[in-house]
């Protein structure tokens, strides 16, 4: 959950999927599928 946390604020600065990838040293599809996940729990 804290990753997902992580993963939303950088989203919100305004970061690209692959930026988020290479901080996190996972790759784009990763954080896609984190930010689907988030998206589903939100209802969005």
């Amino acid at each position: 959950m804290p990753r997902e946390f992580q993963i939303a604020e950088l989203v919100a600065l305004g970061r690209t999927n692959v930026q988020i990838g290479i901080e996190f040293w996972i790759t784009e599809n990763s954080v896609k599928q984190a930010l689907k996940r988030m998206f589903f729990k939100l209802e969005v």
